[in-house]
């Protein structure tokens, strides 16, 4: 009985830091493509680009770790979003929202999900 609370209790923290991940990315990825397109003109924007982009390579994850908590393989799409953006030679704002509209597809399915499971 103890042991399956604590899995409960791991599975529900992994859960919760994942959640957080992808909440975070969603706010992220968006600047760190504008970063981009801007292409860091000054100091200040080439220290935001490399801080989100460090946030990105230091968080150690496995793609499939969404597919097994959430059913959700949004975990590969934020990893291919990032990528694809960190080397651009050249992104637009088209290419850019191309990039980020797959991410942002199931980052709307998730979040219509988590509200609908809250007020339940």
């Amino acid at each position: 009985m103890i042991d399956h609370a604590i899995d409960i209790k791991k599975y529900n923290e992994a859960n919760f830091v994942l959640k957080n991940f992808i909440q975070r990315s969603a706010r992220l990825l968006p600047i760190f493509a504008e970063l981009k397109i801007s292409g860091l003109q000054d100091l200040q924007s080439e220290r935001n680009f490399n801080s989100i982009a460090n946030l990105f390579q230091d968080f150690n994850y496995d793609d499939t770790m969404s597919q097994y908590l959430i059913n959700s393989d949004i975990l590969e799409r934020i990893r291919v979003s990032y990528q694809a953006i960190y080397q651009a030679e050249l992104l637009s704002e088209e290419s850019s929202e191309q990039l980020l509209s797959h991410f942002f597809e199931e980052y709307n399915r998730l979040i219509k999900h988590w509200m609908q499971i809250e007020l339940n």
